[in-house]
């Protein structure tokens, strides 16, 4: 009896070594965070995937981001998280979704800021109610127009720091979303999202949505030679159809923005794939004038 309990506390000591062994190695948990990744996009159940998140969520909040050195750890480990981080180091975003088999989408954000000394940890509410969501809101933390960030942009002007974000939304089945979003830093140490920085027929919007058919692709990019952010113009397949976002898809023109004067300046680029077809129409035209304009090489 002495010998089997001996056997059993040698195990549970053995075993409680290699958890703390392994927890120096990974202090910071990525291995665990890529497992509960994996459960939310490969489960084949929507219940078992809000139970992945759930437990990805709380790991995240509860014992990795307020853990000391968060905010600089590499997270070189981690592949499956979008984490942002802007050039200031005040900033940085851990941004995730959850795909239904309805084909709908869920967001997940948490930001780390730097404020007076200290780190804050802000845990981001999706907006319950889009019909608030338009170019010209702004919102607090509260009301997070939800998506995937994939790009973050860092602009001041006198006053204000500006993190400009592209992001995308899978939306539905029948059309996807992609935004061009802005957060500004409040003096309350609270975050706002939107600012009047975009440069429009009227005014000035605090964020640009656009909304197309989920069979196309849109391009939005922002192009660090140039400083500028890039993208589609998007269009009806038929002018009877303006509005309905799901027949909508990237036309043969490319617009952008670009800081100047402290805003988002408006800018029409050349459209390189009309311009491409051109120069080949171009050069074909020369080669045919050039074979006109030589002496014939056989004269019978």
């Amino acid at each position: 009896m002495q010998r089997t309990l001996f056997f059993i506390f040698l195990l549970a000591f053995n075993f409680d070594s290699l958890q703390l062994k392994a927890q120096e190695q990974d202090p910071f948990q990525e291995a665990k965070i890529e497992e509960l990744c994996f459960g939310v996009l490969n489960t084949d159940y929507d219940e078992e995937r809000k139970q992945f998140n759930q437990a990805l969520k709380q790991l995240l909040k509860e014992e990795v981001l307020p853990k000391e050195g968060a905010f600089a750890h590499p997270f070189s480990k981690v592949k499956s998280l979008g984490i942002l981080s802007s050039p200031d180091s005040m900033l940085r975003i851990f941004n995730w979704m959850v795909p239904f088999s309805d084909g709908s989408y869920q967001y997940e954000g948490l930001i780390l800021l730097k404020q007076a000394g200290e780190v804050k940890l802000i845990d981001l509410k999706p907006l319950k109610n889009d019909s608030v969501l338009t170019e010209y809101a702004i919102l607090g933390n509260k009301q997070w127009p939800a998506a995937l960030y994939y790009e973050l942009i860092q602009r001041q002007d006198q006053f204000d720091t500006y993190y400009t974000l592209l992001g995308w939304d899978g939306h539905n089945r029948l059309s996807t979303k992609k935004t061009i979003e802005v957060i500004r830093l409040k003096t309350d140490g609270s975050i706002q999202f939107g600012a009047p920085i975009f440069e429009a027929a009227k005014g000035k919007k605090s964020r640009r949505l656009f909304e197309y058919s989920a069979q196309h692709s849109m391009r939005l990019n922002y192009d660090a030679s140039t400083k500028q952010i890039q993208f589609d113009f998007l269009a009806p397949l038929k002018p009877s159809l303006e509005g309905v976002y799901e027949y909508y898809f990237p036309a043969m023109t490319q617009d952008a923005y670009v800081w100047e004067e402290n805003r988002w300046k408006f800018i029409k680029l050349i459209d390189t794939d009309e311009g491409r077809k051109r120069e080949i129409k171009k050069l074909e035209k020369n080669k045919k004038d050039q074979i006109l304009e030589q002496d014939d090489i056989y004269k019978p």
